[in-house]
């Protein structure tokens, strides 16, 4: 499957006991195979509940059969509780499988039950795909860079709809100030939520030094009377975005702060061209700093997000 990063669990030819596992949202399907010499092997079938102490009776479960290879197959984010609790064992050998492979490989069943009973013998079998996980400490790192990357979204959104509202009610301030979101914008902005309309000697003192267009070209263009309901909105839009803002400041703080032990690698990473340190911290939590799961740089490029896809 073109982009993404696939690589051959590191298994033995034919381990003697494995686990399957197929993750829905409220239940697991498991299933033990025993390798005892014939072609099927022995197999134990047992559902559990996605519920916190069920995880854990699962877990019991499978060491009980004093096994250590575990595959699963899930969509979404389901995998994620089961996965975390078994790659805390010393000597497991958990893998996500490569939903692609494990669906295009022939033999396939119907069923959730037989499901796991094939995940478990394609593990045993070892020549079974696993997806690429990134270690614990870039996961922590890339729930905040992909919360951050949506929050920006969100606030463009923002920023859309304010300018939308302006327009609306003949308010040209986009067209005679650059960013009418930096410190003069918000001045004005303020101001005409609170007043309705402005005047000269009201936009003069909000402007900064760098605005080209003077006080009289923006006081033209801002020229009338805001309805109350529209300055009501405005306002609302305004501490919204605020408020928004703040937080943004709040994660990205947070994301420094995971990010401090690979400062020295985000400042390779940034020494790219086109690249900064915000992009760094992105790529650093997509990928870690051990590149050796990556078989070249083009599965490396295209995980870290650096390749368009072009898929018909």
């Amino acid at each position: 499957m073109q982009g993404v990063k696939i690589e051959v669990m590191p298994l033995p030819t034919m381990a003697t006991v494995t686990c399957g596992l197929d993750v829905h949202k409220d239940k697991i399907d498991a299933c033990i195979l025993i390798n005892e010499g014939t072609v099927e092997g022995k197999a134990m079938l047992k559902t559990f509940s996605t519920m916190r102490g069920a995880l854990i009776e699962l877990r019991d479960w499978i060491l009980s059969f004093n096994c250590f290879n575990v595959l699963m197959e899930s969509t979404g984010v389901y995998w994620m509780p089961i996965y975390f609790l078994l790659e805390a064992i010393s000597n497991m050998n958990v893998g996500l499988g490569n939903s692609y492979h494990m669906k295009n490989t022939p033999g396939r069943p119907k069923t959730d039950k037989e499901d796991s009973k094939w995940t478990a013998r394609l593990c045993m079998l070892g020549f079974i795909l696993k997806s690429f996980i990134v270690g614990e400490p870039f996961r922590n790192l890339r729930e905040y860079t992909r919360y951050y990357k949506k929050l920006v979204q969100e606030s463009s959104r923002h920023k859309n709809r304010i300018e939308k509202l302006l327009q609306i009610n003949g308010f040209k301030l986009s067209s005679v100030l650059s960013d009418i979101f930096g410190t003069s914008g918000l001045r004005i902005l303020t101001m005409l939520c609170n007043r309705g309309s402005l005047t000269v000697d009201d936009i003069s003192p909000a402007l900064d030094s760098r605005v080209k267009n003077s006080a009289e070209e923006v006081a033209y263009a801002i020229n009338g009377d805001m309805k109350p309901t529209s300055r009501v909105l405005l306002k609302l839009q305004l501490a919204k975005l605020e408020a928004h803002d703040k937080e943004m400041e709040k994660i990205y703080r947070y994301m420094l702060d995971l990010s401090k032990d690979y400062s020295r690698e985000i400042e390779i990473i940034s020494s790219i061209p086109g690249i900064g340190k915000l992009s760094a911290m992105y790529i650093i939590a997509e990928i870690g700093t051990d590149f050796s799961s990556f078989e070249n740089s083009n599965y490396l490029t295209a995980w870290a997000g650096l390749a368009p896809k072009d898929n018909e």
